[in-house]
């Protein structure tokens, strides 16, 4: 269970650095666009400006930066302009799913080491929203959170909501993939318990049976 805690804090703090590095490359990318288009730029650029714009208002949309836009692409399966709020989900999605990928190659006995296990979760799970299926799945949860507009007038309000749905989701399958793992782990013992009881029959019989 610590192990999990602490993958978990691992990828959500990579994540999250990610969004706030798109986040300032989009505000930095909007400076250079109103400086640009100012006539009366002078040499020294008060980055106060930037600083100010670099926020989390819900409701904007985010502009992923040229240079960011092969891992955008290649762990969220997104490019150009995505809404903020959006992009948050995106990345509760790819967290919940990397770790019961990270569960479900426990019982492989190829990837069960932990670093490899997380390495191979986090690749697995890059693959998927390549795919554009994360990107499907987070769309489905904030449509399901602002269901009937009532958390409209509430970004912020329907982003917790929606991450709420994914994190209830993704501890339940967790649970259930550990009952798969326990009941499978059980059925493996008494399968070779049968068998240990078939040798020592076959040997006593042999025994038994041996001429003096």
């Amino acid at each position: 269970m610590n192990r999990q805690i602490q993958s978990l804090l691992f990828l959500s703090i990579l994540l999250l650095s990610f969004l706030s590095v798109l986040n300032l490359a989009s505000a930095q990318n909007e400076t250079n666009n109103s400086l640009t288009n100012n006539t009366s730029i002078t040499r020294g650029v008060d980055l106060s400006s930037t600083i100010g714009k670099i926020d989390f208002n819900f409701d904007r949309s985010i502009q992923v930066p040229e240079k960011y836009q092969i891992p955008a692409r290649i762990l969220f399966g997104i490019q150009g302009e995505i809404p903020l709020q959006l992009l948050i989900i995106i990345i509760g999605v790819f967290i919940c799913l990397a770790v019961l990928i990270s569960e479900i190659l426990k019982s492989m006995p190829f990837a069960n080491e932990g670093l490899q296990r997380y390495a191979i979760a986090f690749i697995v799970t890059a693959l998927v929203g390549v795919s554009g299926a994360i990107l499907e799945v987070s769309t489905f949860f904030l449509n399901l959170a602002n269901m009937f507009n009532i958390l409209s007038k509430w970004p912020a309000l329907a982003v917790v909501v929606a991450l709420g749905i994914v994190a209830l989701l993704a501890y339940g399958l967790s649970i259930i993939i550990r009952l798969i793992e326990h009941k499978t782990g059980l059925a493996e013992a008494e399968m070779k318990g049968r068998d240990v009881a078939q040798m020592n029959a076959e040997a006593r019989i042999i025994k038994e049976t041996r001429i003096p």
